[in-house]
Formats: C-alpha cells, structure tokens, sequence
C-alpha cells in the first residue's frame, strides 16, 4: 500500500477506537452505525425530537417496510432482484482519453485499491435503492484533504436528515439503529455527519470544508417528496394487494387447518330402519345405535379402500304406484374438495402479479402471467429480461455518482482522461447468435476419467 493508505488505516483506527469508547462499533469499512438497545421512551402522539425529520409518522417507516417485506417474499424477492440486475457483475470502468477520443479498458492501480477497499458500497447502495428509494453514502477524506479514500453505505434504516434550515438548505444526518425505540437526536450514541449536496456541493469545495473529514452524500430517486422519497413500489402497502397477498396464505392455513376430508355424504330415508328390519319400533335405543352404526360400517368400507377402487353400484328405489314418482332411498353424494380444486391458486396468482409489476417486474420472468398461461417459452423471458435491464441506465447513474465525485477529486479525471464508472451487465442471446462452440462447457482434465 502507499504511504497516504498507510496514514488513513491509522487515521481510521484512531476513529474507530474513539467510537469504541462510546460502545458504538464501525465494522470495517461499513462505519455503520450499530448502537446498544436503549430503553424504550413512553409512547406519545407528540414529537419527541424537534430537531429529526421524522421518516414517517413514527420516525420508522423503513422498519415498518423491512416488518412487510419479512411477510411476503414474492415481492421482497422482486426488490432483491431489481439490486441483483442492477449490480450485474460489479463496478467496473474505462478511461476515456480526450485527445485521442479512445476509450481503454485498462486497470489503474490507485483506482483497484480503492474498490478493494471499498467493495461494500455498491451492493447496500442497491439494495438500499430499491427497497427505499434512498442511499445514504459516507465519504472519508484523508488528513491533508488530497484523496478521498473511503466510501460507503450506512444501512438506510438508521439514517434521519435534520430538519431544513430556514434557507431551505439539509444540512445534518444523524445516524442510529434504534429511530423504532424513539432514539433522538441527543442521544449518546446516535452519530452526526454532515451533508454535501450531491448537485451543488462540488469536488473542489469540498477541500475547502472545515467539517469534516466524514460527509454523507444523500442519493435518492426524484419522487416529491422533500426529505425522504418514496419508492414506486410503495403504493402496494396501501391499496390492499400487499395485505390480500399476505391474507391467502393464512386463510389457505386456516383452511387446510380446519378441513375435513369426507368424500361422500350418505343420506338414509327415515323409513330405511323400519324397512329393513320390520320390527325396529320394537328395539331399544342401544341395539337402534348399534344397527345404524353397522350399516354405516358397511357403507364406508364398501366406498373406500384401494381395493374397491373403480366399484359401481347398483340399488333400487320405491315408487309411488299412483304418480310413478320416486320415494327418497338412500343417496351416495360426493363432496367437492376445494382443496384439490385449487382454490385460491388464481387470487394468490393475480396477487403475486401485482406485486411483481409494483416492483417493475415482468411476471414472465417467474414463468407466469395472467390469464393461467405458465407454460412460457425461452424467448418471452429472454426478451423481457433484456428490456428489464436496458431501462436502469437512470438508476445505475444514481448510484454510481459518488464514484464520478470521487474521480474529479482525487485528480483520476484530468484535461487529459476521464474516469467512466457503469456496473457490469449482460444481455441474453438468441441460441443462433451464439456459435456452438461457444456454447460448449468442458470439466477439466483432472476431474474427468
């Protein structure tokens, strides 16, 4: 490692024992905030911190998001895969160079020591995205204000902005895991950064900063909203889907819980008794049980059973001599099972579609669509998967910005070459696209006989 690398390790070690000495912990280069439970304040309708802007009314909407997606994994996993597709296969970049107008796929190694050391930030920064519409970002500036040398992701969940100044300006973030117990501002284990504004605070002030050398750089995906955007896929919290989603497998449980599994319903006229045994008003009521319970006995085992699989029987019925018509005898009715018939399949179907399309996913991408068809062909997820990925250039841009800041100030962009950052990502091919010897797989020499 260079000399300056060497002087931020201590730097950040010096850091991380001070934090220590407040029972904070900053595992490695995450420096998220994970602070001891404290004790839960009294529940009110009242702020209880005027200086925090609350993230929903109770200060815990992100906690109250994570308590949902904990009960319906069709739409945690389309969140998910958002992050995944959009990560692709890491960060990755290439220099432009301005005066020959080329660009080169060449490795710099100043830039592959900052990505090792800061590999965690791409993949929270995304996860984070999608699942809350907000990242928030920390950049650490080394002592002499030259290198910014660390980058990284609190866990969205545990950060609040403070509330504007008069200006109208966010200047604050405070940091803490515990918004849900009503942690405040003042407590003593809640962490305080300041902010750059992404679009205004530009790389050649930040060097001139007297706050720092920890800044939070806010991202967030433009919905309206003054402090904490909202995430598209929101609404389903609030037009019943979410709840009707998570309803049918608890019914379904309810259902299966509480089902009786009778096949026929056998039905006896009251004059079947007296008919097969004349002189029935003449016994008691224990040899009356008995006899019922062996015809019964023998009906069941006559219905079920491998053995008599495929039975038809045979029986014959009074009639009226007078109208012809038929007097009750006994009757063998089947009764549906629901259960087999998929009940419900088709709601919690409709259900998970919604979810799926909240989240800006093609539901041929799980192998079903409405209508009932399941049975999709390679193509439609291939094509659907391609469209997917191609509309996350806006996102990807997002996410990737603290790299470009970063580039600009620490001098890897120049009048010279310019750093170009994208996550990496791949297209599916048709089969014909692709010769057959690229499509060939071969196990090693040593592991084949």
């Amino acid at each position: 490692m260079s000399e300056s690398s060497l002087e931020v390790v201590h730097e950040r070690d010096e850091a991380l024992i001070m934090v220590s000495e407040k029972a904070i912990y900053e595992t490695g280069t995450s420096s998220t905030a994970v602070a001891p439970r404290t004790a839960k304040r009294e529940e009110t309708n009242e702020p209880n911190d005027y200086k925090i802007a609350y993230w929903g009314d109770g200060n815990d909407w992100p906690q109250q998001v994570d308590k949902d997606l904990e009960l319906n994994t069709d739409l945690w996993r389309s969140l998910d895969m958002n992050a995944r597709a959009l990560y692709g296969g890491g960060v990755e970049y290439s220099v432009y160079n301005f005066e020959t107008g080329d660009t080169e796929n060449k490795k710099i190694f100043e830039i592959e020591q900052f990505l090792f050391r800061n590999a965690r930030y791409p993949l929270q920064a995304t996860v984070d995205f999608y699942k809350y519409a907000n990242v928030f970002p920390e950049i650490i500036v080394n002592k002499p204000k030259t290198k910014i040398v660390w980058l990284t992701a609190h866990p969205a969940g545990h950060c609040r902005y403070a509330l504007q100044k008069d200006s109208g300006k966010l200047d604050k973030c405070f940091i803490n895991a515990n918004w849900a117990e009503r942690a405040t501002a003042d407590d003593e284990y809640t962490l305080k950064r300041p902010l750059l504004d992404p679009w205004v605070d530009m790389p050649e002030r930040l060097a001139k900063r007297n706050d720092g050398p920890r800044f939070v750089y806010p991202l967030s995906y433009p919905s309206g909203k003054i402090y904490y955007q909202l995430p598209i896929w929101n609404g389903i919290r609030h037009n019943g889907w979410l709840k009707l989603a998570n309803d049918i497998p608890k019914l379904k449980a309810a259902v299966m819980k509480n089902q009786m599994t009778i096949k026929y319903h056998i039905r006896f006229p009251d004059y079947y008794w007296s008919w097969k045994w004349p002189e029935w008003e003449t016994f008691d009521a224990k040899k009356k049980k008995a006899l019922k319970k062996a015809e019964f006995d023998s009906m069941t085992k006559w219905l079920s059973g491998p053995e008599n699989a495929g039975k038809t029987i045979a029986t014959g019925y009074k009639t009226d001599p007078d109208t012809l018509k038929a007097y009750p005898g006994v009757e063998i009715l089947p009764i549906d099972d629901k259960l087999k018939q998929g009940i419900y399949i088709e709601d919690s179907t409709e259900a998970s579609i919604k979810l799926f399309a909240a989240a800006g996913i093609d539901p041929s991408l799980f192998g079903f669509q409405l209508g009932g068809k399941t049975n999709l062909s390679g193509s439609d997820k291939r094509e659907a998967y391609n469209i997917f990925v191609s509309f996350m250039k806006p996102h990807q841009d997002i996410v990737l910005r603290p790299y470009d800041y970063i580039s600009w100030f620490n001098g890897w962009n120049s009048s010279k070459q310019m750093i170009i950052w994208r996550f990496s990502r791949s297209f599916m091919q048709m089969l014909n696209a692709v010769t057959p010897s690229q499509r060939e797989t071969t196990l090693p020499d040593e592991t084949t006989d």
